[in-house]
C-alpha cells in the first residue's frame, strides 16, 4: 500500500469510529466524550 492509501483509511476509520462515539455518548447520555 502507498503512505497516502493508509492515511486516507486511518482517517476514514478515525471518522467513522468517531460518530459511533458520538452515536453511543448520545444514547448513554454522557456529556463527554473520549478525544482520538
Amino acid at each position: 500500500m502507498i503512505k497516502g492509501e493508509v492515511i486516507s483509511t486511518r482517517s476514514v476509520i478515525l471518522k467513522q469510529l468517531q460518530k459511533l462515539i458520538v452515536i453511543n455518548a448520545k444514547a448513554i447520555e454522557i456529556p463527554t466524550f473520549p478525544v482520538i
